[in-house]
Order: C-alpha cells, then sequence, then structure tokens
C-alpha cells in the first residue's frame, strides 16, 4: 500500500491510520479525527453544465458534501485504488463520472446510495411526510427535480443521542421551497453529541455541539442515514 516513490501518500497515510479498526463507525471516527482542521473549499469539483467533468480525489479540503464522502469511501477502503472506486459509486449514478449524473440534491444522494447499499435511512415515527413535493431548482443548468422529504421534526432532533452510532449521516432541512438540504455532517458520541462537518462559516473542518448548531440555524429537521458496514466487500468495490 506504499506509494511507487517509497514515500506513503495522504490517502495512504490516512488509511494506514484505520489498520487496526474493526467496525466502520470506528474507521470513520479515526479519519475524521484527523481531517479536523482541513480548509473549506466552496465547489471543490470541476465540472458544470457548461465544462466536463473529471474526476476528482482530494484531502487538501472540502466542502460538506465531499467531506462526508470523503470519509466514507475511504472507511471503505483498503487501498487508494478503492477509494477512488468508492467514492466514483458515491458521487455519481452508477459511478457514471459526469456533471448530470453526480447527485447534486442530496435527498437524491441518500436515495441512490442506499439502493447502492452503502448506508440505510433512519426513519419512521415520529418523523413526517412533507404534504406537498418540493421543485428542487436552484442549480443553474439542472432539470428541475420534484422531490418529497421525510424528516424528523427540529423539535424533536435533541432527543437523538441515544440512537445514535458513531459516523451517523445528518442532513439539515432547508426553509426554501427550491431546496432539499442546505448542509450535512458526520455524528459522533463524546461529551455529549458532536458534530464533525465542513463548515463555510469557520472556513475549515470542524467539531462542535451538535445541538449548538441546532440553535443557531433556522431550519425545519433532520434527515438520519447510517453507512452499512459491509466487511465482507471492504476493499472490493465494484468497478
Amino acid at each position: 500500500m506504499i506509494s511507487t516513490s517509497g514515500i506513503p501518500s495522504e490517502t495512504e497515510r490516512l488509511l494506514l491510520t484505520t489498520s487496526g479498526a474493526d467496525s466502520l463507525s470506528r474507521r470513520m471516527a479515526i479519519i475524521t479525527s484527523h481531517l479536523l482542521g482541513r480548509p473549506y473549499i466552496s465547489n471543490p469539483l470541476p465540472g458544470s453544465a457548461r465544462t466536463r467533468e473529471r474526476m476528482l480525489v482530494r484531502m487538501d479540503g472540502f466542502d460538506c458534501v465531499t467531506f462526508v464522502e470523503s470519509v466514507l469511501a475511504l472507511a471503505l477502503s483498503a487501498s487508494p485504488t478503492d477509494l477512488a472506486l468508492y467514492l466514483r459509486r458515491i458521487r455519481y449514478l452508477d459511478g457514471q463520472v459526469s456533471w448530470w449524473t453526480r447527485n447534486h440534491y442530496m435527498s437524491l444522494w441518500l436515495e441512490r446510495n442506499q439502493q447502492a447499499g452503502h448506508l440505510r435511512l433512519l426513519d419512521g415515527e415520529p418523523w413526517i411526510t412533507e404534504d406537498h413535493p418540493r421543485l428542487l431548482s436552484c442549480l443553474p443548468g439542472f432539470p428541475p427535480l420534484a422531490r418529497t422529504l421525510t424528516y424528523l421534526p427540529l423539535e424533536l432532533a435533541h432527543t437523538i443521542t441515544p440512537n445514535t452510532e458513531d459516523g451517523d449521516i445528518v442532513l439539515f432541512v432547508s426553509q426554501r421551497n427550491d431546496l432539499d438540504t442546505f448542509h450535512l455532517g458526520l455524528l459522533f458520541t463524546g461529551e455529549g453529541l458532536l458534530l464533525r462537518h465542513a463548515a463555510r462559516s469557520a472556513g475549515s473542518v470542524i467539531q462542535e455541539p451538535f445541538t449548538a448548531f441546532l440553535d443557531r440555524n433556522q431550519l425545519p429537521g433532520i434527515i438520519l442515514a447510517r453507512p452499512r458496514d459491509p466487511s465482507q466487500n471492504i476493499g472490493k468495490p465494484t468497478p
């Protein structure tokens, strides 16, 4: 797992830190601890409706989406080659790299990654479903997308701690009708429930109390998903 130069690459060093971890959640905890303080980067991926998309793996900085994608892909991987394959499957529909197949809206990202077996949604009572679908249309050049969201209301979001596992994905529902969620991060237990996320306001990847984020943001509720730990498939992503 060492680079051809004989010096471990950044990805190799991160993977080496998880060599003794026996679960996906533990690997995610270790990886995120090493990524705290990395810069926040706006629009870290190339490609648009008018320019060609290319597959990009970067660890020098993140936005909130690429942070979660990179941590999950790293935790699933046994080598840098695995990382690129997992990222491609997590980020794009059927792993086909293009701006048009990228999972831009996070409700679609969740649906497709659940279908791919990378995670499962945590829902049921007392979650609520919106009566009317949103028309997601805030991304210039991308066709409008009708979606109906199911989420845990904000007043109940403070009660999730007993049912949370390290590495759970939390998405924060937007108040806008043309957007599904406005931010996401990863939850970990410690002195209370902790949120690790790439924060634009802080300019970096940070850790803070989950309730602190809830208290300073106006939002209808949250969506939770739990990464699946396919131990028999670790290091063997489908090309």
